[in-house]
């Protein structure tokens, strides 16, 4: 009886290890007024893991027209990275895509692929700091920018 408890016990704790483990991925999402003090979506990026690769893609909401929507075809944004170790890399990319979301008369979405296979010089909480222009924001009612982060 005592060796069933011991292979029993060490099942639960088995378990209980893996199911713990973390996600593949991870989102957030900055609304326009949570913007730094000149304007850039602020994400803290974790990539820790020495043993991951990491893809990224950038979502943007547009709270504007079907007719305003249709002119969309790409949005110009600067991407500041900060290393754990306080280095600055810049990176400036079209923010292109395809509708995420089913949309409605004033709700859009847009998905865009950013990087794929990505491997960080230096591991740790990374900060990405993205500006995108003001007259943009204006234009198509950009409400918000998010990005999303998944392990490979």
């Amino acid at each position: 009886m005592g060796r069933l408890r011991t292979i029993f016990l060490f099942a639960a704790l088995s378990a209980a290890l893996f199911s713990c483990s973390e996600p593949d991925s991870s989102e957030k999402f900055v609304r326009n007024r949570d913007r730094d003090a000149v304007g850039r979506y602020v994400f803290d990026v974790d990539m820790t893991d020495s043993l991951q690769t990491y893809s990224m893609d950038f979502y943007v909401a547009f709270s504007c027209t079907e007719k305003v929507f249709s002119s969309f075809s790409n949005l110009p944004a600067n991407v500041l990275w900060i290393s754990p170790d306080g280095i600055v890399y810049e990176d400036n990319v079209l923010i292109s895509g395809e509708s995420s979301e089913p949309s409605s008369t004033f709700m859009k979405a847009v998905k865009a692929p950013y990087r794929r296979g990505a491997a960080p010089v230096s591991r740790g909480m990374w900060k990405a700091m993205v500006s995108v222009p003001a007259d943009s924001v204006a234009r198509y009612g950009i409400t918000g920018l998010g990005m999303k982060i998944i392990k490979e």
